[in-house]
């Protein structure tokens, strides 16, 4: 994705979101057992982070996040999707989510920004004899090309 998304592209980049949730949950719940709260989390951190890179919108990965908090607490922490909140804990675990989401976002723009920085266009006439002159100039000492004129 070249640059941040705009207001229509948000709606979709949140359902994609709601895919990738569903996917980091199954991802973590296939690398660590039941007990491993922990690790558990760190794997859908690292998955929601990823999309916040790539997708660069704040506003899909806030929404991202926070699907993905629901979703973990009803199926990663609890069993079968029982929302049952227990203070602290969940709250952290909202915590480690939005963080992540907000280095990848971070992460994303500072790669677009770069993107936009490095991309210079200048348009040359490729018969103008100062071009010849300059690609001359430009070989290494000993292996310069005849110059037409």
């Amino acid at each position: 994705m070249g640059r941040p998304a705009g207001p229509r592209h948000t709606e979709l980049l949140i359902a994609a979101g709601f895919a990738v949730v569903v996917g980091g949950c199954l991802t973590a719940t296939a690398v660590f057992p039941p007990g491993e709260i922990v690790g558990r989390i760190a794997v859908l951190a690292a998955v929601l982070c990823v999309f916040a890179a790539r997708t660069a919108d704040p506003l899909a990965a806030l929404a991202t996040a926070v699907m993905g908090w629901l979703v973990a607490t009803g199926f990663l922490v609890n069993h079968e999707g029982e929302l049952r909140f227990t203070g602290w804990p969940d709250l952290l675990r909202l915590a480690v989510l939005v963080a992540a989401v907000a280095i990848g976002t971070l992460w994303g723009r500072i790669r677009i920004a770069r993107q936009y920085a490095a991309v210079t266009i200048i348009e040359i006439a490729p018969d103008d004899p100062m071009l010849a002159d300059a690609a001359a100039l430009a070989e290494p000492a000993g292996t310069a090309r005849a110059v037409n004129h």
